[in-house]
């Protein structure tokens, strides 16, 4: 929940006295509340505007097209959709007012925007209180994202600010009941320590099969794709407080198998390549050719989505370690042995066997520090090469030993015999 509060002074001398708490529900995630009050501790005129704006700065050019405001009921809305896979984006806004009423509401329409505005005459310590609540869907969470977020956002009206704010506390503190590292004696060590677990949670998506995107919710770089810092950094906190969004985060890998397949084939090999930036399919979203060379116009190739080839070891590791951790041996069943199988595919695809040498070798890498580039045999690709092949292995014959019948399925289905084995 976050708190803002502050006297504003205006060039004539005039003071407002500003209390803002507002939040987004951890409780039903399509919601925000905000609770805006403020004091004239002058007499004074006031015309307070808000309401919902369209104009945003997109990084890589403008997301969203058909850009239309509307009103139900009471409520204001907008309605767009997005470029590339004409998915709707509906945000709607209701709101109470109490305190004061103003002597006038208008409502201004843009070609991108909706507004309100509300205009006060306010004698010394006349005071308003705002409640809001703020509703988003899409397309990728119902069939009809227009009418849930009315309905949603009529619901939270009625409920009204506090009942949401006591909703949305009493999940927090499951969280942080499950989360949290308490450190005695030093305070500043305290609050670094929740902060982070804090940012560390909400940028984690729970309510659907949806990967981490890198750096977090505090930019527009990289645009919410998942990195293996999913798998070797941000999963072994969920994996040993809340081993369901672990697995869930797993289950987004299944899930976008096939991407990782595409990328192995277009890239010669076979198996399962998975994307150095992976979003919604699967599919690697960075580009051969990233950069241009300024004296001579060549482009410059990109190795990061072809030799970073830990990436798909990587998530052998962090499965290995779910069910370690969980005993969960129906995901491995239904889930982490096609993954397994299809990584271990994929290595020996791209293992290359030096006969001076009589030994097999893994050349021109990425390694995990991804500066140095075209080097062969890193330690940590390595390491992980093999361990994800002797996880494969042993998936294998346990599943043969208590599952023949479906491993012969996956088996069929991936083309597979038992020869893959050796």
């Amino acid at each position: 929940i976050h708190h803002r509060a502050q006297t504003w002074t205006n060039s004539r001398g005039k003071r407002v006295r500003l209390t803002v708490e507002k939040f987004a529900s951890l409780d039903n995630v399509h919601l925000l509340a905000l609770r805006y009050r403020f004091q004239t501790l002058d007499e004074a005129d006031i015309t307070l505007s808000g309401g919902i704006d369209g104009q945003l700065w997109s990084l890589g050019g403008e997301h969203f097209r058909e850009y239309r405001a509307f009103e139900a009921d009471g409520l204001i809305a907008m309605e767009t959709v997005t470029h590339r896979d004409g998915v709707p984006v509906v945000v709607v806004e209701g709101m109470h007012l109490h305190g004061v009423p103003p002597r006038e509401a208008r409502i201004q329409r843009g070609k991108r925007e909706i507004l309100r505005h509300l205009d006060f005459h306010l004698t010394a310590g006349a005071e308003v209180v705002l409640e809001k609540v703020m509703v988003v869907y899409s397309g990728n969470d119902v069939d009809d994202p227009r009418q849930r977020a009315l309905a949603d956002a009529h619901a939270g009206l009625a409920a009204g600010y506090e009942a949401l704010r006591a909703c949305h506390a009493e999940r927090w503190e499951a969280v942080w009941a499950a989360s949290d590292i308490r450190i005695h004696g030093d305070p500043e060590a305290q609050t670094l320590v929740r902060f982070n677990l804090y940012q560390a949670i909400i940028a984690t998506p729970t309510h659907d099969y949806l990967p981490i995107g890198a750096r977090g919710l505090s930019c527009q770089v990289y645009q919410g794709a998942a990195f293996w810092d999913q798998e070797i950094f941000n999963l072994p906190m969920h994996l040993y407080t809340r081993p369901e969004v672990a697995r869930g985060l797993l289950e987004y890998r299944h899930r976008t198998l096939d991407g990782a397949r595409r990328k192995a084939r277009r890239l010669g090999y076979y198996g399962a390549f998975y994307a150095w930036t992976s979003g919604k399919t699967g599919d690697e979203l960075f580009p051969d050719y990233f950069f241009t060379d300024v004296l001579s116009g060549r482009r410059v190739r990109n190795h990061f989505n072809c030799w970073q080839i830990h990436v798909s070891p990587d998530i052998v590791y962090a499965l290995w370690h779910y069910y370690r951790a969980t005993g969960d041996w129906q995901f491995i069943a239904e889930h982490g042995a096609e993954i397994a199988f299809e990584v271990a595919q994929f290595l020996v695809s791209r293992i290359h066997f030096k006969k001076d040498r009589n030994r097999y070798e893994l050349i021109r890498l990425l390694g995990p520090d991804e500066y140095h580039e075209n080097v062969d045999n890193d330690a940590y690709t390595m390491y992980l090469a093999r361990f994800a092949l002797q996880k494969a292995c042993w998936i294998f014959e346990t599943l043969r030993e208590r599952e023949s019948a479906r491993l012969e399925a996956l088996l069929t289905r991936l083309g597979l015999d038992e020869s893959a084995l050796a």
